[in-house]
């Protein structure tokens, strides 16, 4: 009798808060997901996932902040000022549009 085994994928997703909508955002390019956007899709759910994923990359490269450009467009940095950087007022679903940054802090 053949033995069956179920094997999970489990996916590590940090802690994070939202800092806010930003007009810059000092840090490193660590990756883009808007080629994997389903833009005809609910773009809410999709972009939940864009945000888990850029979540997940940062953390991966220790990362304290992250944020999200252009949609997919995924950033990381040490540090971030939030006070000495402009708001912005371009951002939706948890992401920022062109030129417009959604930042995110990781609990550590």
């Amino acid at each position: 009798m053949a033995s069956r085994y179920l094997s999970a994928v489990f996916l590590f997703i940090p802690l994070t808060a939202e800092v806010g909508c930003y007009n810059s955002f000092p840090s490193e390019r660590l990756g883009s997901f808007t080629a994997e956007i389903q833009w005809s899709g609910i773009f809410s759910s999709q972009m939940q996932r864009v945000v888990k994923k850029c979540a997940q990359l940062a953390a991966k490269k220790r990362k304290r902040f992250f944020a999200l450009e252009d949609f997919g467009n995924c950033h990381g940095a040490q540090v971030f000022s939030s006070g000495s950087e402009s708001k912005g007022t371009r951002c939706v679903f948890g992401v920022g549009v062109k030129s417009h940054f959604f930042v995110y802090e990781i609990s550590l």
